[in-house]
């Protein structure tokens, strides 16, 4: 599979993006606020640096604000290949979408909201399928989310990103030695980074 290294941080961030609201009920009815079908608008990415200029393997060092551009650019492009949305089947269930090769497939989830974070737990059997690579276990990934009248904003934080570095590299893909530059980067760009949020803006 090309590009599996980006397919899969893809797909990891899909799951990331997924919200609701606290409910005692016990039905599995969804609020209607949040009913429907949310599709990926674009990326969000929040990234303060402790220094001026940032080394990059294999490239020319680039400036925060550079490094911002290109984040939101890359993010904006390869999410609208990879990711379509979210769509909820029930409070506690809901279904990724996304295209692989130019085919829709979905994904499987379950989700729970504790106060302003949301727990999704993708499904392990069908992630395995879908990267060609079986996954003994999947953690819940959680998130922070903003809801407004029209949008959602979701994003991970610093030390959530570290967390998923660590389960990609864990899966011991065959990954391209390009890829392999890209985790690189990314953790040689972490050790010095103040503040990081990445995620997306989901629209009905």
């Amino acid at each position: 599979m090309k590009n599996k290294l980006m397919y899969l941080v893809a797909v990891l961030f899909a799951a990331c993006v997924s919200f609701s609201s606290c409910n005692d009920d016990d039905d599995d009815d969804i609020p209607a606020e949040f009913s429907g079908t949310w599709k990926f608008d674009k990326t969000h990415f929040v990234f303060d640096y402790s220094e001026e200029s940032i080394p990059i393997p294999g490239m020319d060092p680039m400036t925060p604000e550079e490094i911002t551009n290109m984040v939101i650019d890359l993010g904006n492009e390869k999410m609208g290949e990879y990711f379509t949305g979210i769509r909820f089947d029930s409070k506690k269930e809901l279904t990724v979408l996304m295209k692989i090769d130019g085919a829709s497939k979905e994904l499987s989830a379950t989700y729970v909201v504790q106060k302003s974070t949301i727990n999704v737990t993708l499904n392990k059997d069908e992630l395995s399928a879908l990267v060609g690579k079986d996954i003994a276990m999947m953690p819940a990934i959680s998130l922070k989310y903003e809801i407004g009248t029209a949008a959602l904003t979701l994003y991970i934080d610093k030390t959530y990103i570290q967390t998923l570095l660590s389960l990609v590299k864990g899966l011991n893909l065959d990954l391209s030695m390009e890829e392999q530059l890209i985790l690189t980067a990314v953790e040689t760009i972490l050790n010095k980074t103040t503040t990081l949020e990445i995620g997306a803006t989901l629209k009905r």
